[in-house]
Formats: structure tokens, C-alpha cells, sequence
């Protein structure tokens, strides 16, 4: 072959020769919804490299890994960028990826986080999620819940991107007591029934049950209404139990004066 063949070839060759040299940068995103905090997961496809260098577009940046995960604390739309290096020269690419907010979410409670033991509060979240999950095991928008305790809820919009919160519910017992252990139905006005004190506070039905110093039942009531007046029994102590539902029991001693 003659020097003039020789050098076409070469004038042929060496640009495809240099070319296929050099790097060529590429990369893919996993393009699943990302939502604040969620970690981007990238994957070279670069070739002809011996380095990485990646920008993730909030000021990260790192080194020389084939499939970085990066994690976006902030939503917005990020430029990611990657420069494919070698001897021969470096390539570059960008991509946009786009972080989704975290869907705002708070727990309303009605009446109030601090209720009376028997009574119960309704705790409730934005109708407009597609999935909700509570501590309690609910899939509901709103629970209905009546022990002290921290409940939370973790709900999903349309896009895929979730968010929770938590409250406390603070139950407070009031002790049962009775307005006094003397019962005087003449119908004056004071201790004429043996009267709960304030009974509308008290949610679940009061069971009443009454007893003769010779432990015989004499009186039982399932929804007790502070009605009580001895009837025609005669003078003397008395035993009383109350119940709840609740387990708020109360156990005394009652005296008929006539």
C-alpha cells in the first residue's frame, strides 16, 4: 500500500478512532413520584469513562458511583447533572427530576383533646385523600376514640405522596359520689333520693342496686335517674352499689330516716 492510501485511510479512521474514545455521558432516573424526602435513585449509562461526577441540583454533589441515590428534603425541580470523564475528554447531561410536596395533614378533634372517662372524641382528617391509615387500624377520615392514649394517622393524596400526625387525648376520670348517705323522703326538698351528684356527666347508664342489712336485694335499677327514695322500707342502713360501664363503681352505705 503507497503512503497516499495509507493517508486517506488514516484521514478516514483517526476521527472514528477519537470519537469512539471519548465519553459519552448518559444516565436514567427512576421516574416513580418523589415526594419530599423521598432519595432519587439515578443509573449511569455513560461509556467510554474512567469517572463520574454528579450534581444533583441542591448543591450536592459526589463522585465516581454507578448508581447514586440522593435524597431531597425540600420539594421543587432540581437540574440533575452528570459529567462523564476520561483521558480523551469529559461529556456532560442534565435531567430535571421533580420533588412533589408533602400533602399538608392535621388532626381536628371534636369536642376537645381532654375528655371525661366515658365520653369520646371524634378525631378527623381531610376527606380528600385517597388512603388513610390510624393507629387503631382505622382506613377512615375520621375515628371515634375514648382512652387517654397518642393517636396518629398516616394518609396518601393522589400523587402517591404521604404525610402524618399525632395527637394526645387526655381522659379524665371524675370520681361517682353521692350527695349525701342520708335519705329523708318527706318530700322537703334535702335527701329526699339517693342522688348521684352530677349523673348528666356520666355517658354510659347507671346501674343501681340496693341491699337490706340481710344482704337481700331490694332494689335494682339499669338506668338509675337519682329517683331513689326508699320507698316503704323501713328506717335503717342500707348497702348501695354503683356500675358503669366505664368500671367507675362506687360501693357505700345508705340511712333511711323516717
Amino acid at each position: 500500500m503507497n503512503l497516499k492510501k495509507l493517508l486517506t485511510l488514516a484521514f478516514f479512521l483517526l476521527p472514528i478512532y477519537i470519537s469512539a474514545q471519548r465519553p459519552n455521558a448518559a444516565f436514567t432516573v427512576n421516574m416513580n413520584t418523589l415526594c419530599e424526602g423521598d432519595s432519587a435513585e439515578f443509573t449511569n449509562n455513560s461509556t467510554n469513562y474512567t469517572n463520574l461526577h454528579w450534581f444533583f441540583g441542591d448543591g450536592s454533589d459526589t463522585w465516581s458511583r454507578e448508581i447514586p441515590k440522593h435524597k431531597y428534603d425540600a420539594a421543587g425541580t432540581y437540574k440533575v447533572k452528570l459529567i462523564a470523564i476520561s483521558p480523551e475528554g469529559r461529556d456532560s447531561t442534565e435531567q430535571t427530576v421533580i420533588i412533589d410536596p408533602k400533602p399538608a395533614v392535621q388532626i381536628a378533634v371534636s369536642p376537645q383533646s381532654i375528655i371525661n372517662l366515658g365520653e369520646k372524641a371524634t378525631l378527623s382528617v381531610s376527606n380528600g385523600f385517597v388512603e388513610y391509615l390510624w393507629s387503631t387500624g382505622a382506613k377512615t377520615a375520621s375515628i371515634e376514640v375514648f382512652q387517654q392514649n397518642y393517636y396518629w394517622v398516616r394518609i396518601v393524596n393522589v400523587k402517591g405522596c404521604s404525610n402524618s400526625d399525632t395527637i394526645f387525648i387526655a381522659v379524665i376520670q371524675q370520681d361517682m359520689n353521692i350527695s349525701s348517705n342520708i335519705l329523708t323522703p318527706n318530700l322537703d326538698g334535702y335527701n329526699d333520693f339517693l342522688e348521684v351528684q352530677n349523673l348528666s356527666d356520666f355517658n354510659f347508664p347507671l346501674r343501681l342496686s340496693i341491699y337490706n342489712i340481710r344482704n337481700e336485694l331490694i332494689y335494682e335499677s339499669s338506668d338509675y335517674q337519682n329517683d331513689w327514695y326508699g320507698e316503704d322500707f323501713p328506717a335503717g342502713t342500707y348497702f348501695y352499689i354503683l356500675k358503669t360501664d366505664d368500671r367507675r363503681d362506687k360501693a357505700g352505705t345508705i340511712n333511711i330516716l323516717r
